[in-house]
């Protein structure tokens, strides 16, 4: 679908009508970029990843609203009429007035434009049972050392399996205090957990900038503040400022 068709799907709202083009680009881009920060705090019966959620999170929707200058009460009628097609769009890269935008807007809410999540939703221990969406959740603050966007602030997220006692992280599981590795290449790789061993931040990012320039661009993380205790939240990040 085409977004000039998306328009006319709006046609007949009294205010997304009137929207631009560009804006309903923007808007769709942010919340496809969105769609595990949306599923992850969806009920059971609302957390199938093959179809999209009937609501938005209202961190999400309060973030969309102040972004694009829509009345909150609008953009759940926008994710009403085009949820379906959001959903199944492939998230496109972010641009630089995209990272601007969740800094100004999305930070209050505790929304980052990066989240680092496990790759998968349901256990994948061949020796468990369950086959529920993971739910159980702790987070921390990251930072991510990146090329094209700078030093991003960013939440790590890894999710727990209640049955066989599982944690999973962004590259890898914990289970009986043994850490494994997923397979393949990460596109975030964890330099340091809460401290620096006394280096400075500048000779980190330096450090960690030469190390990118040399691997090709794969992107560096380091995490502070509470990890394996984290308090938990039933909904991510809600309306913790970063």
């Amino acid at each position: 679908m085409l977004l000039i068709d998306l328009l006319e799907q709006l046609k007949g709202h009294a205010v997304l009508q009137g929207i631009s083009l560009s804006v309903l680009m923007t808007l769709t881009r942010l919340t496809s970029h969105l769609k595990r920060d949306i599923l992850q705090p969806q009920s059971i019966c609302q957390s199938d990843p093959e179809y999209a959620p009937d609501k938005l999170p209202a961190s999400i929707s309060s973030f969309l609203s102040d972004a694009v200058k829509i009345p909150n009460e609008h953009v759940h009628d926008y994710w009403s009429l085009l949820k379906d097609y959001i959903w199944n769009m492939p998230t496109t890269p972010l641009s630089s007035e995209d990272y601007t935008l969740f800094k100004e807007h999305g930070w209050v809410y505790g929304i980052t434009a990066l989240t680092l999540y496990p790759p998968n939703s349901v256990c994948i221990n061949p020796d468990c049972a369950n086959i529920a969406p993971l739910k159980k959740e702790e987070q921390c603050k990251a930072v991510v050392y990146t090329l094209s966007n700078g030093v991003q602030p960013a939440w790590n997220v890894h999710v727990y399996c209640p049955k066989c006692q599982t944690n999973y992280h962004n590259n890898f599981s914990v289970q009986d205090g043994v850490r494994t590795y997923y397979m393949g290449i990460p596109s975030y790789i964890l330099v340091g957990e809460q401290s620096h061993d006394g280096k400075s931040v500048n000779d980190v990012r330096e450090g960690i900038s030469d190390y990118m320039r040399i691997n090709g661009g794969v992107c560096m993380v380091s995490t502070w503040g509470k990890s394996e205790t984290q308090e938990k939240c039933v909904v991510p990040r809600c309306f913790r400022p970063m």
